[in-house]
């Protein structure tokens, strides 16, 4: 069973500039999901993926959305889910380059429910205002 997700955030770690974490957040259960990215960062502009993007367009495929559908050693393991001609295809994808794929074209974030129970931190509004107190 899959989890809709939404882009939060991409948050540079400004005391190591090698180091970064993505946020992204289950609404219903009110779960966020940080992804700590190294060496990484989401890409915009002309990239890989853009190129990729384009291919795809000229053989009249297109980009369903993406599922991380597996955690392992620290590494989060995604899918760019494509539909070509009537067939569903499932690519194995690096996760930053599927988020800037899927957010230029607004399309969906999906992971295992298993997975966000596991990596994610589930959040409340009395958190949030205890947290807000505290500062």
């Amino acid at each position: 069973m899959l989890a809709k997700l939404k882009f939060i955030a991409f948050v540079p770690n400004y005391m190591n500039p090698r180091q970064s974490t993505l946020y992204l957040i289950e609404k219903k259960e009110n779960i966020i999901l940080p992804i700590k990215l190294a060496n990484q960062k989401i890409k915009s502009g002309k990239t890989l993926q853009g190129a990729f993007g384009r291919f795809l367009a000229c053989v009249d495929a297109k980009i369903l959305g993406t599922t991380i559908y597996k955690y392992l050693d620290g590494t989060f393991y995604t899918y760019l889910n494509i539909s070509y001609e009537n067939n569903h295809i499932e690519l194995n994808i690096d996760l930053v380059d599927a988020i800037s794929m899927v957010r230029k074209i607004n399309a969906g974030i999906y992971v295992h429910w298993d997975i966000l129970y596991d990596q994610g931190i589930k959040v409340s509004a009395r958190m949030i205002h205890d947290a807000l107190e505290k500062y």
